[in-house]
């Protein structure tokens, strides 16, 4: 096996080793070892799943039926690719500003229409919705999508986008919208340097930051599509969640996605904002996670059950839950998986973390009993 030896400044190092002592990795190796196997999945615009098999789903591949073992789906055909026509003319930003009521002062003009854009939408009514997207639902959602804030705003801002009934081409959402979630993921980061938040609770977590073009890159390919230099289309899970359907050169949201814009959200449309998602969007995500997105309610049952059961610290939950994932995943590719289905739990209010000086132990909180019980 290569050694590699890497250099790194004394602020990561001690996070690392932070992370190290909670029992989240068993030492720096490993999660450098994660951390390059995730580089790699992103590079390729794999799922892990998807990486180990060689398998590609481009739009327009058939995903595996509910009755599949997720574990075993066949190789998906080559897509034929979809060449992306440059925009004829910019959209007009939207013209109510959100009330995001941060302490950043002054607010610039770029703070104020990268905001405005993730606003409250007004009348849509002149958008007509798309279906459903084609067998959404069934692939497992990628560990490194550990937020669903995130899924949240694009919604916001692709119903912002759209311009006179019409939906945003793909195009413009991938130029336009990692600047504007940018702005957005700075201003909560300053606001989370500003509070006694521990890190699972940081407001921006999952958001790009300014200056920082490759965190838009991540985030796009994570959460919208990646789109490669033929053409080719990978959706993100903007679509596995059946929220908006990448098709051709259209974004187009789901009737799904369009409530999921509506709902009032603390960090985009409230003051002093402790949470990202409200009890409205958190109830909406987990009955629509239950009808529609059925490889996530089975992860998500999988996990409850077992800290249910007693399995409540991270290396016990790790052994029970080994058995109900694929077996020719690395341990690499599963605690990656698993820690994102704890953190998207956790962020639906669903898991509860209790500390005891530097180790965690996991809880089923109320709201998720009778996901266990079901």
């Amino acid at each position: 096996m290569p050694v590699i030896a890497v250099s790194l400044s004394q602020k990561t190092y001690t996070e690392i080793m932070l992370l190290v002592g909670k029992g989240a990795y068993s030492g720096p190796e490993q999660f450098l070892e994660i951390a390059a196997f995730n580089q790699l999945a992103l590079e390729r615009g794999l799922r892990p799943e998807e990486l180990l098999k060689g398998i590609h789903r481009p739009v327009g591949t058939t995903h595996a039926t509910l009755g599949e073992p997720l574990s075993d789906r066949p190789a998906a055909p080559r897509a034929r690719q979809v060449p992306l026509r440059p925009r004829e003319a910019s959209r007009p930003a939207a013209s109510k500003v959100a009330e995001l009521r941060v302490r950043v002062e002054p607010l610039s003009e770029e703070i104020k229409g990268a905001l405005s854009r993730f606003s409250r939408p007004g009348d849509a009514s002149a958008l007509v919705p798309c279906d459903t997207v084609p067998n959404a639902g069934n692939c497992r959602i990628w560990g490194q999508v550990n937020r669903l804030f995130p899924l949240k705003a694009a919604c916001r801002w692709i119903v912002n986008a759209a311009n006179n009934g019409q939906w945003p081409d793909l195009h413009f959402v991938m130029e336009k919208l990692a600047p504007d979630a940018a702005v957005l993921g700075s201003v909560l980061e300053k606001r989370d340097a500003e509070s006694p938040r521990k890190r699972e609770e940081m407001l921006g977590t999952g958001l790009p930051r300014k200056g920082n073009l490759q965190s838009g890159d991540r985030y796009l390919s994570q959460f919208i599509a990646r789109v490669t230099r033929s053409g080719t289309i990978y959706p993100g899970a903007i679509s596995d969640y059946d929220l908006a359907s990448i098709s051709r050169e259209k974004v187009i949201l789901t009737g799904w996605g369009m409530e999921l814009a509506r709902l009032e959200n603390p960090i985009l449309d409230a003051d002093a904002p402790t949470a990202t998602l409200s009890a409205d969007e958190r109830n909406f995500l987990l009955h629509h996670i239950s009808k529609r997105v059925s490889a996530e309610k089975q992860d998500f049952n999988v996990i409850l059950q077992q800290i249910a059961g007693g399995n409540s610290t991270p290396s016990q939950l790790m052994t029970a839950a080994r058995s109900h994932f694929p077996s020719e995943w690395t341990d690499v590719v599963f605690r990656t998986h698993v820690y994102g289905v704890l953190a998207r739990l956790s962020e639906l209010g669903v898991v509860k973390k209790h500390w005891q000086g530097r180790m965690v132990e996991y809880q089923v909180a109320d709201s998720g009993l009778h996901i266990v019980a079901a």
